[in-house]
Parts: structure tokens; sequence; C-alpha cells
């Protein structure tokens, strides 16, 4: 059990050794002691980035934010106390002020390796004190150096919450522990952890005692998988909890019986504009340190996410990066997933594509099977399905079988390898 609040010793040792504000670069795993000096420094007016113990190990990478940033970070081992830190001057960017900040980086786009977001802490602090309670004990599942992570702690430290918190990355018997205990009513997971979970067999056990909610986000999820939970849990509120780096985590009116499809809530509204969504967001990010602004003259901010209506709910296809295209023909990875999904012998699927010389983009389908059908049972119903309900343009050109996914750091599907 992780305690979400202030070290009140380092409170201390900060106003006793520098009046300055300074910019601190924090090693961060999932324990109490990362949570602490987090919420410390910020509710400080300090600004904190976060890395994993893995990134922070690497100095190459530690020198890469730092340039990123045109900022000097203070770096803070987990191993070291504050006494062992030299606080001094630094050079900081323009945007960086001291009432109290954190920077987050986004996965990696076109033209950078990444793009380091500004936000504000009050912002997040505000929308938590004037949403609705929504749990009393969560659990930590996503990394503190990600939005999902920070908005996890926030809201247990403004709404006194109780918080779990894992060893290190998730996996489904550890969370199934944690669930098992019967105290944890929330669980914020991505839809590629909800398959693991599903094809770990978890949603055959009984619904956990305390368990009210299952949120879910960060990519598009598989109405086959949530159906399954559904089914499973049928208490369990299922809840899509749009959010990206930029713009926290949003509230949604979500579905019931559909919980794929959507709608934003009135306090972060979202409009279509060319097929792509465009939201209004309380914790709307201050800026990038390392890329052009974000936000429309009038306060949007382009998500890039490719939108389709549904019986007047919206439904997230994929990012306008994700689309294939093959010999001029363009589809989402999603899309082709969702089809071969309603196969009975699939339990999941991810689809990539690949350079190709001749037709720009190879599809690579890789497949979980239900275990009482054989690989060579499955090639030959899947011959079959393909002719009668995939497009010709649309059939993988290379077909793999595995018993498991690969997730990466921020636990989504790894479609680049």
């Amino acid at each position: 059990m992780i305690k979400v609040s202030m070290d009140a010793q380092l409170v201390s040792e900060l106003t006793q050794r520098t009046p300055r504000k300074h910019a601190f670069h924090l090693e961060a795993d999932y324990s109490e002691l990362a949570v602490k000096r987090f919420l410390t420094l910020v509710t400080a007016g300090h600004t904190v980035i976060m890395s994993s113990p893995e990134r922070f190990a690497d100095p190459s990478y530690l020198e890469l934010i730092t340039q990123e940033a045109q900022t000097d970070f203070i770096l803070w081992p987990l191993k070291n106390s504050l006494t062992q830190l030299e606080l001094c001057a630094q050079k900081r960017h323009p945007l960086i002020n001291d009432e109290g900040m954190f920077i987050v980086r986004t996965s990696g786009t076109s033209g950078k390796p990444f793009k380091l977001v500004l936000h504000k802490l009050t912002n997040f602090i505000e929308k938590f004190k004037t949403s609705s309670p929504s749990s009393k004990h969560s659990l930590l599942f996503f990394p503190l150096d990600s939005i999902a992570g920070i908005e996890t702690v926030l809201e247990c430290y403004v709404k006194g919450g109780q918080l779990s918190s894992l060893k290190g990355k998730p996996t489904t018997d550890e969370v199934w522990q944690h669930l098992a205990k019967g105290e944890i009513d929330s669980l914020h997971v991505t839809p590629s952890f909800l398959s693991q979970m599903m094809l770990a067999g978890i949603f055959q056990n009984p619904t956990p005692k305390q368990l009210k909610r299952i949120m879910f986000g960060s990519e598009p999820p598989q109405a086959k998988v949530l159906g399954h939970v559904r089914s499973a849990w049928p208490q369990v509120e299922l809840v899509q909890g749009y959010g990206m780096s930029e713009i926290g985590v949003l509230q949604t009116l979500t579905s019931r019986e559909h919980p794929e499809l959507f709608n934003l809530a009135e306090s972060n509204p979202g409009r279509i504009q060319e097929g792509r969504l465009e939201v209004r967001s309380p914790c709307a990010l201050v800026g990038y340190l390392n890329h052009e602004q974000a936000l429309t003259s009038d306060g949007w901010f382009k998500t890039d996410d490719i939108v389709q209506e549904v019986q007047g709910q919206w439904q997230v296809l994929g990012r306008g990066g994700d689309l294939l295209n093959v010999g001029g023909h363009k589809f989402f990875p999603a899309e082709l997933e969702e089809q071969f999904m309603a196969m009975p012998a699939v339990l999941d699927v991810t689809i990539r594509g690949e350079p190709h010389d001749m037709i720009g983009t190879a599809i690579v389908a890789q497949f979980i099977l239900v275990h009482d059908v054989t690989e060579s049972e499955f090639r030959s119903k899947l011959k079959e399905f393909m002719e009668v309900h995939i497009p010709a343009q649309r059939r993988p050109h290379r077909i793999l079988v595995r018993s498991s996914h690969e997730i990466t750091a921020r636990l989504k599907k790894n479609r680049r390898s």
C-alpha cells in the first residue's frame, strides 16, 4: 500500500537548503518513495520529469532529455537523499516557471524521437477537486513517467483515496493478486492488457469483491474482448478513458452495451474536423518544450485521432500515422483486427505493416488461437474466411501464430516488430 502524500522531512530540507525553484529529473519506479518525491517537489513549486530505472541508467538518454528540454535538470537517483544532491542555478526553458509543473514524454513521433509535454499542477488539482467521487482504492498500473500514472497518483492525493502498487511492469498474475484481495474498486488498464487478462483466464475467476469499474484507454479497444469482460463480470462498469499526454485523461460517457463507443462530457468537449477529433481540456498542456506549440487559437487540441460516428457516438480507429497504405488502399490496423476477431478460433490478433518495395506496405498478422484449434486447422479456416470477408488489398502477406503478444513499455500492442 502506498501512502499518497508529501514527505514532511523533504519539505523541511527543501526549505532549509534552497529558496530557488529547480527542475528535477527523478528516477521513478512504482514505489512510495517515488510518489512522495514527485508530490513534494511539484507542490513546492519545482518542475519534475520522471524516468523509469532502465532509462535513468542510460547517460545518453539523460543527456538527450536535457538537450530536448533546453533545461538543466538536477538528477535524483532513488538511492540518493536530497542532501547528496548539488542544488545550483540552472538553464531553463522559457515556458517553465515557479508555480509547480511536470513534464511528460510522449512516445515517438515523426521527425523527433518524442515530444516533451509541459503541464501545470494546479490544472489537475482543480480538475479532481471538482470531479465527482470515482474511486476509494486504485491500483497504480501505469508507470509514473506516463500521464495516466501521474493522474492516478494525483486523484488519490486530492480525494484522499488509497493506492496499491505493483513491483514492476504489470503482469496478469500480480494484477489478479491485488484484485483478489477485495480492496480495489477501480482498475485503469490498456485494452492490450485486458486482452492479456482474458488470455490468462483471469475473467474465469469470480468478480473481485469491491471492484466497481474498469477504465481502459490509450489505444483502440477490441469489441470482442470488451464483450468477454462484460459477460464474465457483468456488475463491473466498463469506462473508456480517452486521453493523451497533452490533455490528460478526459471524462467520457461510455456506451454500456457497446463500450468501444463513447462521447465526451461537457467538461471536456470534442468536435470532429475533417474526420479528426479535436478536444478542449481543463488540463491541456502549457506547451511542448521541443516542438511547435499545439493548441489552436481558440484553445482546441488536434489529437490526430481518426474517429467515426456510430449511432450518435464515437469510435476511435487510430492515429493518422497508424494508417496502412497497401497499393493505394488505406485502412487502420484496428479495422482489420476487428474483422478477424469475428472468427470463433481467434482469441486475439495484432496487425502491423512492414515496408515493401513493390506495394509500399506488407501486412503482417499475428494470431492467438483458442486452445482446441491447431495451427493447420486455423490456416485452412482463415483462407476460407478471407475469401468471403476480407478484400484482397487487406489480406495479410505474412501470417504468424503465437501464444502471446508483446506489449510496449506503455503497455500497448507492439505494432513495430
